[in-house]
């Protein structure tokens, strides 16, 4: 019975719109690594060449953090096929890891000044720190904090969506992205972590 009910949540539409979504925007940003960093957002212009390399790192990590990330909250992957759900699992961890370095090393030179280094660097560290526990409580198998964590790391792992969601208003309102990146350091993810913590409220959220 378990296992029957388990197979059925995991083909909810909200989890398969959120899985479609995720890995859609991951192939989009990985689109930058074939046509040039120059063409992502505010273009790369104002960073150096080291910074380029982190960059490009960051893009590659992040959108593979975003699509195994997604894919992890398939249920009947956990159930059925548990020692995928570990691996791919491990390669979400240290996807988390290289994009939520290179992240933290770029933040100092993102275009908007301070108030979007501060924000896209605090959302390095959450994202780094958050993964970090969930994986300690694998290893541990304590399993409902392992989930709970995970679901903390994945959404911010998610601010990739949101920012991109978000974009195009401060666009259509005439700003640029240097002009719209302070606010999209913060509302990336901030808005994002909060639903999260809203939702682990509910006993039984995260078993």
């Amino acid at each position: 019975m378990y296992r029957q009910a388990t197979l059925l949540t995991t083909f909810r539409p909200s989890l398969i719109i959120m899985i479609c979504i995720s890995v859609a925007v991951a192939f989009v940003s990985l689109r930058f690594v074939l046509l040039g960093l120059d063409d992502a957002f505010g273009g790369t212009g104002s960073f150096r060449a080291d910074q380029k390399t982190l960059l490009t790192i960051h893009v590659v990590a992040g959108p593979l953090a975003l699509i195994f990330g997604a894919i992890q909250f398939l249920a009947a992957l956990r159930v059925h096929w548990p020692s995928i759900h570990r691996w791919i699992g491990r390669v979400y961890v240290a996807a988390v890891v290289t994009g939520g370095l290179s992240g933290l090393l770029i933040a100092p030179s993102v275009p908007g000044g301070w108030l979007s280094a501060l924000g896209f660097g605090a959302l390095a560290i959450l994202w780094l720190g958050s993964t970090g526990v969930a994986f300690v409580h694998a290893r541990a198998r304590r399993i409902t904090a392992h989930r709970s964590w995970m679901i903390r790391s994945f959404a911010l792992t998610f601010a990739a969506v949101t920012l991109r969601i978000y974009l195009p208003m401060f666009f259509v309102g005439g700003m640029d992205y240097d002009a719209a990146a302070p606010w999209l350091a913060w509302i990336c993810w901030v808005p994002n972590l909060i639903i999260a913590e809203l939702w682990l409220i509910k006993p039984g959220r995260a078993t």
